[in-house]
């Protein structure tokens, strides 16, 4: 069994996708979200935690599908890709939610009026990146797996033999 290992191979050109820019996007933008939700004077409002928790949540659901794609374990443990589909699709409603909750409560308060701005980026950009997966899903590709189909074609002759 020495020989039958999964090989997790790094896709070098993953990074300069458009699905891999879009992720490092969205977790430089959902760890401000994290950030700024500590700066805003939340006095008399509510929903500090939500805010923090669809930051960070979605930071980190972000980062584990960007390092699964980076190294190539998409293809070995996830069979159906609208997994991934429907994972950014609670994140976009979550960071949504988070910037609505921000701008409410923003006031005067420009750390949470930043929150709620980079909330909504956050929420663009995981959207879009929703739509991609779910039309990689249509297409049946998997954006960093690709499927080599080999045909091989054998011919038999018969030969009469007679006794």
């Amino acid at each position: 069994m020495e020989g039958q290992h999964a090989r997790c191979e790094c896709p070098p050109h993953y990074m300069k996708t458009i699905p891999g820019i879009l992720k490092m996007v969205e977790m430089a933008l959902t760890i401000l979200v994290f950030a700024l939700s500590f700066g805003g004077d939340w006095w008399g409002h509510g929903g500090h935690g939500w805010v923090e928790f669809a930051g960070i949540s979605s930071f980190v659901t972000i980062t584990v599908w960007f390092i699964w794609h980076l190294i190539g374990l998409i293809p070995q443990i996830i069979v159906n890709y609208l997994l991934e589909f429907i994972s950014y699709c609670i994140m976009s409603i979550f960071l949504l939610i988070a910037g609505i909750i921000s701008a409410v409560s923003a006031g005067g308060s420009s750390a949470l009026g930043a929150c709620a701005f980079f909330s909504f980026a956050a929420t663009a950009v995981c959207g879009v990146d929703a739509v991609l997966q779910f039309l990689e899903y249509r297409r049946g590709t998997s954006g960093t797996a690709t499927t080599t189909v080999t045909t091989t074609t054998t011919s038999s002759s018969a030969h009469k033999v007679e006794y």
